[in-house]
């Protein structure tokens, strides 16, 4: 291998590049350079994929994710419990090939703990995944209320911009309204949508529809509530929320207009008939007010830890994961049930071959062209 440096014309450029072409070089395929490292065992498939997420990486907490799944992946992670494993199967096998050979009652116990540990391993990496398709595609979060409620104010303190417009007429805003905005290095997908009310306006009906699709489609709901009108209105833009069936937080909002404090957040809940342990926080978007405790309580909702590990945020890795976790479920089910041994190797073959292809150990080469060819030339 080696490189040239040229001037940065563009013309210079593509004339050294013609000419190293004609002399026998040639142009480098997506991800090549990441391919050969898999295909010389330098990295784990896993590892490769967290150079691409690296590339992709649109917010702090995915970067740093994928730098750790690069620098210690979940290949690597659960390279021992594919080890204990393949022990296991080895002595299944001793018990197929010779028949005087046997699992000893008291020898059960033990090699129940050891594939119970190793499920575990599994099941706690597939439970952080939902962490992980947060951390790469970001969370969505809709701010929705009744008219007049402080949405688009909230919304514009979130974003740090002038996003969404804002007036005294109730009803300004009849569409949904996006940005994407980081919240402690977090990809939030912010929405702010139409007061939630009855109207005669048909431009603010369709307003409102779009509002009430947008909840049912919200992984967190930001319900804004008027701290100084928690009327009939505020109460039915509630059960609104409430009936999308979605995750929400209370925003009681305008609390320098209101003087309304966190102690007086129960009483008004339970005014709009919303749980009393509901998550809640009472601030003001105008001042600053209590929005760092928002930010903290949305972060908070996505469940996206600070300790360092590596982070599940491929389908391909959480199918192989999954299969691998429900045959090894199904394992210890049959050594409960001293079935024979042919089938517990079936099922624990079964979870090393999805262990594999997860790392790579074996991996066709249509699973290959598809995690590179999405990766950039070179790289």
């Amino acid at each position: 291998m080696c490189e040239l440096s040229c001037h940065g014309g563009a013309l210079v450029t593509e004339k050294v590049l013609k000419t190293v072409l004609s002399a026998g070089a040639r142009l480098a395929e997506p991800g090549e350079f990441t391919k050969r490292a898999f295909i010389n065992g330098k990295m784990l498939l896993d590892e490769a994929e967290a150079v691409g997420e690296i590339i992709e990486a649109d917010s702090e907490r995915c970067l740093e994710a994928a730098a750790g799944n690069l620098e210690s992946g979940v290949g690597k992670r659960l390279s021992g419990a594919k080890a204990t494993i393949n022990e296991i199967i080895a002595r299944f096998f001793a018990v197929i090939d010779w028949p005087d050979e046997e699992i000893e009652e008291e020898e059960r116990p033990a090699l129940l703990e050891k594939l119970e540990k190793c499920e575990k391993l599994f099941s706690d990496a597939i439970s952080g995944a939902a962490a992980g398709r947060i951390i790469k595609e970001g969370l969505s979060v809709v701010i929705a209320g009744a008219a007049n409620a402080g949405k688009s104010t909230l919304m514009n303190a979130i974003a740090d911009s002038e996003r969404s417009i804002v007036t005294s007429v109730p009803g300004t805003t009849r569409d949904v309204v996006s940005e994407t905005v980081s919240l402690r290095g977090l990809k939030i997908r912010l929405s702010d949508t139409a007061g939630l009310r009855e109207s005669g306006d048909e431009i603010e009906k369709i307003g409102v529809f779009k509002a009430v699709s947008a909840l049912k489609k919200a992984d967190l709901i930001l319900f804004a509530a008027d701290s100084n009108d928690l009327g009939m209105e505020t109460a039915e833009a509630a059960k609104t929320v409430a009936a999308a069936g979605k995750p929400f937080i209370a925003v009681f909002t305008k609390t320098d207009l209101s003087g309304f404090e966190d102690k007086d957040v129960p009483s008004a809940l339970a005014a709009l008939g919303l749980p009393k342990d509901l998550p809640s926080v009472a601030l003001s978007a105008v001042t600053g007010e209590n929005m760092a405790a928002l930010a903290d309580k949305t972060v908070a909702f996505a469940g996206v830890s600070e300790e360092k590990g590596p982070v599940i945020m491929s389908e391909r890795q959480y199918g192989c994961l999954k299969e691998a976790d429900e045959a090894v479920k199904r394992a210890i089910e049959l050594i409960k049930q001293c079935e024979m041994p042919d089938k517990t190797v079936a099922e624990l073959t079964a979870a090393v071959g999805a262990l594999s292809r997860l790392d790579g150990t074996k991996a066709d080469e249509e699973i290959l062209k598809t995690i590179f060819d999405k990766f950039c030339v070179g790289k």
